[in-house]
This record gives C-alpha cells, sequence and structure tokens, in this order.
C-alpha cells in the first residue's frame, strides 16, 4: 500500500496524461471488409441451435487493450482493438477481471476505491491509478448490445476481495435490463437453450463467473455458477479433424474455448507461441467455438482462419439468390432457391447427419427431410459450427448421390441480406 500511496505526488501533467480520453482507433475499412461480414454471419447461424454448439468466438483479457493504453495504464496489452471494437469485428465472448483497488477519480479528482479493470492476477500484472473502472467498461458495451440482436458472454473474474455488491450495483444500474439471470442461485447453466430463446425474453448478455461460495449471496441473482459450462484445449498439441484429440463429445457438450497468451512478458520470458491461423482453423473444424486468439489485430489473418461457413466474398448481394447451399469444397454459396439438390437433415440432440435420397427445389427441404427420416427426427437443418460444417461434407460423400452440393436450411428469402438458419 506505501507504494500506491506514493502516486499520490505524481505531477499533474502525468495525471492529465494518463486519464486523457481514449481516441477512436477504429479501422471502419475492416470493419466492412468481407471477412467481419462473413464472421457476423457465421455467429447467427447458430441463433436456433442449443449454446452447447453455438458460435462465441472470444478475447481473454478483453480489457487488456492498447487502445486503451496511456503510458501507465495496460502497458503489456492482449490486444490492439477496444471491447467495442472486439465486439464489433465478430467476437461474442468478453472477459473482464474485476478488481477492488485504489483508483484516481477523474472526476472528483481524488484517490479512491472501485471496482477496476486490471491484469493484476498474473505473475507480472499489476493495477495502476488510471486503469478503467467497471463502470466505463459496461458503458462501452452497452450501446452494441442495446443495438444488435446478439447474445454476448461476458466472463468475470473475480478479484473483488468480498466486494461484491460494489459489483453488482454497477450491473444492475448500467446493463441489468438486458442480462439472461439464473433462475434459481446457483443452477447449472442450461446449454440446451438456444441463444433466440434469450433473445426472445429481451435479454443479450449472460454473466459467468460466480463460484460456489458466492452464487449463494446476491451475487449469483446476475452471475452464474458455470461449473460444467465451458472446457478448454490446448491449441498447440491439439489434433485436427477427424481426430479432434479423440474429444469431439465433450467438445460437443460444452462451450470449448482455447487461447494464447499474446502479451510481450508471456512471449519474451515466459516463451509463449503465437495461435497460427493454421491452428485456428484446424479447432474451428473440431467445433471449438470460443478461439480467442492474440494479441488480436486488425487485418489479422486468423480472423478469416476461423470462417468456416460462407465462400470467399459471399453471400452475393442478389436478390435473385435467397438459398444457401454447402458447395463440394464445404463452404456456402447462395443461388436460386429453384436448383435441384438433395438436402441435409440433422438430429437436433445427437447432431448428426443423413442425406436425402430425393433431389427438389430449396422449398421442398422441410417435407423431403420429414418424409425420409421423420420417424427417426431428423429434420431440414444447417450447421451450426465447424465440426458439424466437416461432418455434413463428409456425409454428402460417405451418401454417394453423385452431387456434391447439398441443400441447408438457411434462406435471407424474407429480408435480403437476414440469413436465418434452422
Amino acid at each position: 500500500m506505501g507504494s500506491l500511496l506514493r502516486t499520490l505526488f505524481i505531477s499533474t501533467v502525468l495525471i492529465t496524461s494518463a486519464c486523457k480520453n481514449v481516441s477512436d482507433q477504429t479501422d471502419y475499412e475492416y470493419l466492412d471488409s468481407w471477412d467481419v461480414q462473413a464472421i457476423t454471419l457465421q455467429n447467427r447461424i447458430s441463433q436456433n441451435a442449443p449454446l452447447r454448439v453455438a458460435e462465441f468466438p472470444a478475447t481473454h483479457n478483453s480489457f487488456n487493450a492498447k487502445d486503451y493504453s496511456n503510458g501507465i495504464s495496460y502497458p503489456d496489452p492482449n490486444h490492439i482493438p477496444s471491447m467495442l471494437n472486439q465486439l464489433r469485428m465478430g467476437k461474442r465472448m468478453i472477459n473482464m477481471d474485476l478488481h477492488w483497488d485504489v483508483h484516481y477519480n477523474k472526476s472528483t479528482k481524488l484517490i479512491t476505491t472501485d471496482v477496476v479493470l486490471c491484469h493484476d492476477s498474473s505473475d507480472f500484472g499489476f493495477c495502476s491509478l488510471w486503469d478503467r473502472t467497471f463502470d466505463e467498461g459496461l458503458l462501452e458495451i452497452k450501446p452494441w448490445l442495446e443495438e444488435n440482436d446478439e447474445v454476448v458472454i461476458l466472463k468475470l473474474q473475480d478479484e473483488l476481495d468480498g466486494h461484491y455488491a460494489e459489483a453488482l450495483t454497477k450491473i444492475e444500474a448500467l446493463i441489468g435490463d438486458l442480462v439472461y439471470t439464473p433462475s434459481t442461485p446457483c443452477e447449472t447453466f442450461d446449454l440446451e437453450i438456444a441463444k433466440q430463446d434469450i433473445l426472445a425474453l429481451g435479454k443479450k448478455i449472460i454473466i459467468t463467473g460466480a463460484t460456489s461460495s458466492t452464487c449463494n449471496l446476491p451475487w449469483g441473482r446476475y452471475v452464474f455458477f458455470d461449473e460444467g459450462m465451458f472446457g478448454s484445449v490446448d491449441y498447440e498439441s491439439f489434433e485436427p479433424y477427424p481426430v479432434c484429440n479423440d474429444a469431439i463429445d465433450d467438445i460437443q457438450r460444452k462451450i470449448y474455448k482455447s487461447n494464447n497468451d499474446g502479451t510481450a512478458v508471456s512471449q519474451i520470458i515466459l516463451g509463449s507461441k503465437i495461435m497460427t491461423a493454421g491452428e485456428v482453423s484446424n479447432l474451428a473444424q473440431c467445433g471449438v467455438t470460443g478461439i480467442s486468439f492474440e494479441p488480436m489485430e486488425w487485418w489479422d489473418e486468423r480472423h478469416r482462419a476461423q470462417i468456416w461457413s460462407w465462400d470467399l466474398d459471399l453471400p452475393a448481394d442478389d436478390t435473385a439468390k435467397n438459398c444457401a447451399l454447402q458447395q463440394a469444397n464445404g463452404r456456402f454459396a447462395d443461388v436460386s432457391c429453384n436448383g435441384l439438390h438433395a438436402y441435409a437433415c440433422q438430429h437436433p440432440t445427437n447432431r448428426d447427419w443423413r442425406i436425402t435420397n430425393t433431389r427438389g427445389t430449396w422449398s421442398a427441404g422441410a417435407h423431403a427431410c420429414s418424409n425420409e427420416y421423420g420417424s427417426d427426427g431428423y429434420a431440414f437443418s444447417t450447421p451450426a459450427n465447424g465440426y458439424e460444417n466437416a461432418e455434413l461434407k463428409r456425409s454428402v460423400i460417405t451418401a454417394q448421390n453423385n452431387n456434391p452440393t447439398i441443400w441447408m436450411n438457411y434462406s435471407d428469402s424474407m429480408q435480403e441480406g437476414n440469413w436465418i438458419a434452422h
């Protein structure tokens, strides 16, 4: 504490410099790129699928970004873009480390205590007086949540030293109406629920991070006890499809993550290796849906590497092409709904595929799947993640129907550009 109190004597010039507002470092050209458009569409494919198989591209230590660095705070960032831009770029799972620590209040010009976002839990991390507060983090992402029909997971790392009431007050006041909350304290999260079910309740965000000792507190009214909700794999030793570390059953039962530490300290001192585009692609093809590669940057080839759905520069802005099929290369293409193809039928529980013998136009897909496989529970469907897409491609090859293109239950016929999958 003595070293912290000595910061009271830091010069006014330094204080002014450190507390300046975050400038807009947005690369708007990249936000308009095919990469971002494809990732955004890909995230929405799983809107009606169980959360256990849904896409949640992630960032770890999301708050520790270069956009917030000021010479004192966040000197060794995990990422370049701000949390807002991480969401804009397609990330749907973000992480905040909550610390109860001293903080310089820019409004009152006083040093006080607050819930701050800092990287102090590692061997080399520390909090500074000018780190951003939890309020600032929530206020930054709130407008995006309000404007977009997307479900985001907010993972909280608890370094609050018992100050849950202070953090809870901020959640309730700033985003409380957007939070999908536990129905009972300490309940196991139901991973069979779909994003669309949550959106139908008017909710946009799932908060996780409660423990067995905190989920019974008022904290547990908003923060889920996430035991059994997540899994993780090591990207360096991961065996690609179709082996997938012989863990595909578990990967399809939980939200699986993989991340590397992109800080300079981790790379130089600890010898951490950067996740490559090839490793990202391998993870995605095995249904690892919470991939976090660091440092996250603009125009990073790893963004494109996580795309398993749409083929390059598709879908086209063409009102005559409103239905999607899987091509021979496994990628999606938008075409006229009047072509003749077989149909992709999927079991909603075990998520495997059957291909119809019948060929027809897209509109006959539901009937064709029901007629051939409905008694076994199969329905006209679309892959929700990279593993399901790879398995669909393999099923088409196995079916040997001499037509490698297959209809999926994916269309924007109701509204151009609004692609809806079932």
